[in-house]
């Protein structure tokens, strides 16, 4: 069976025990996707999925959510391609339409989905918790869960007909964390660099999935510790370079714009470069170029 790689995506900038590649192949018209080691030492973490995967099943029966199960291979784990659409998507839908009433309803069934997966159970500091999450100040005893896929996010759920799918428990940690922590990520992540989505919801959406002030700054601190030292150690991601240096971030609509307007203005140049007084003149502008930097 021939095996042709379709997609390939490298996330080699991490702590290289937690480096992976991902790949979406096509063999006899079937697709897969593939989570590959990117060396012998990110191999454990690989593992951690497929051990994840039999342990998160039995939570996710019953729940509206369906956990799309993988199978281990050697140093690569290998998922079903489905196709749908994902929650943020759908989300994304409601702002054009500006459909308030269903994209608060669908914030509610994602809440609903969530506490029917995770009973809870009261929190408290434990070692791994810190070297993970770093050491913040949050209340002992809130609700809490252990085996909690914190990447549970928008678009990590594919919504079909017959119910949703979750797609990537790669993040998943055996220890108490705050139930309220991943739906912090859910919101903090939609709203990350978009604007259409602050101005629609911006000043609503914790307070709808029940993120109070004080929490999101704690849970705004476990995320950086959680990024930037479990992560990507003494890496530095690309992301995090942009933000650092002020890389101005730019919606898909507005890159259509740019690219159309780029697109014309090319055409234009492409032109006059072609043109034959542009070829005439070519002589006179290596002249005029050397006066000027004389």
């Amino acid at each position: 069976m021939i095996e042709e790689k379709i997609y390939q995506k490298f996330s080699n900038d991490r702590n290289p025990a937690l480096n992976i590649v991902t790949e979406i192949c096509v063999a006899d018209g079937r697709r897969t996707v593939v989570k590959r080691a990117y060396s012998e030492e990110s191999i454990e973490h690989i593992k951690r999925m497929y051990t994840w995967s039999n342990k998160l099943k039995p939570r996710f029966e019953n729940t509206g959510i369906k956990l799309s199960p993988c199978r281990l291979e050697e140093d690569a784990v290998y998922f079903e391609y489905i196709e749908g659409i994902t929650l943020e998507n759908i989300l994304d839908e409601c702002i054009v339409d500006d459909n308030r009433e269903k994209f608060f309803r669908l914030l509610e069934e994602y809440i609903e989905k969530v506490k029917k997966i995770y009973d809870p159970e009261p929190f408290h500091v434990s070692e791994d918790f810190e070297k993970v999450f770093g050491r913040v100040n949050l209340e002992d005893g809130m609700p809490a869960t252990r085996e909690l896929d914190i990447d549970l996010i928008f678009p990590n759920l594919l919504v079909k007909s017959e119910g949703w799918t979750a797609i990537d428990y790669e993040w998943t940690f055996d220890f108490p964390i705050p139930i309220s922590f991943l739906l912090y990520r859910a919101a903090f992540f939609y709203l990350h660099n978009s604007p259409k989505r602050v101005d629609f919801c911006g000043h609503q959406l914790m307070e709808a999935l029940g993120i109070s002030e004080p929490w999101q700054v704690q849970f705004r601190e476990m995320e950086r510790h959680f990024q930037t030292n479990y992560v990507y150690g003494n890496h530095a991601s690309l992301l995090a370079m942009y933000e650092e240096f002020g890389k101005e971030c730019m919606t898909f609509d507005d890159y259509l714009q740019v690219r159309e307007n780029f697109s014309g203005a090319q055409l234009k140049i492409d032109a006059l470069e072609n043109s034959t007084s542009w070829k005439l003149t070519k002589p006179m502008r290596a002249v005029v170029g050397k006066m000027r930097r004389g």
